[in-house]
């Protein structure tokens, strides 16, 4: 393990850089007041970035984390995207960031990778890979619990409005998807 060493040093800059990547996919006035706005609930999307990005680092990295901490924070940065109206592609493009940044890093130390430093790369990429794996998950389980809330908010939307007509006689009785009559 030489890289892990390494790239812990230029942990700073990696953080750094990730938070970049992970605001681009915003327009650019919303990235200045990501980086700047530092109330967590002014800014929800630049604080959950800002908490994931040194766990995300060293688990990708392979140095000891806290692995609840990641998962935690992992999940509270997928909720974050997921309540927007990105397509999944989009949101979790930044999980993988780390992969290009890692590089970019190593290449700007100037060093000469061999056989071995080639293969910690690839596990760093398999890590890598494994959280955004983990963090789709994530994010389909949380788009499906959104849109059941929804679902559920327009079908009690749809039987206040029955019950309405109703009482005004502008509609008969129908009954409740249950078996029963809305009254």
């Amino acid at each position: 393990m030489r890289l892990a060493p390494v790239l812990e040093n230029s942990c700073t800059p990696l953080i750094q850089s990730w938070i970049t990547a992970a605001n681009a996919i915003y327009p650019f006035a919303t990235t200045g007041f990501l980086r700047s706005q530092q109330d967590p609930f002014a800014n929800p999307v630049g604080r959950r970035s800002a908490d994931l990005a040194p766990l995300l680092c060293r688990a990708v990295i392979g140095l000891p984390h806290d692995g609840a901490a990641l998962r935690a924070a992992l999940e509270e940065f997928v909720r974050v995207r997921a309540m927007q109206d990105l397509p999944a592609e989009t949101s979790l493009e930044a999980l993988f960031a780390y992969k290009g940044i890692i590089r970019a890093s190593l290449k700007e130390q100037g060093l000469e990778l061999t056989a071995a430093d080639r293969e910690e790369l690839e596990a760093m990429d398999a890590r890598c890979d494994s959280l955004a794996l983990l963090a789709f998950g994530m994010y389909t389980r949380l788009r499906e619990t959104f849109f059941e809330a929804r679902v559920q908010d327009v079908r009690r939307r749809h039987s206040q409005i029955l019950r309405l007509a109703e009482r005004h006689g502008l509609a008969e009785s129908v009954p409740e998807p249950d078996g029963g009559e809305t009254s």
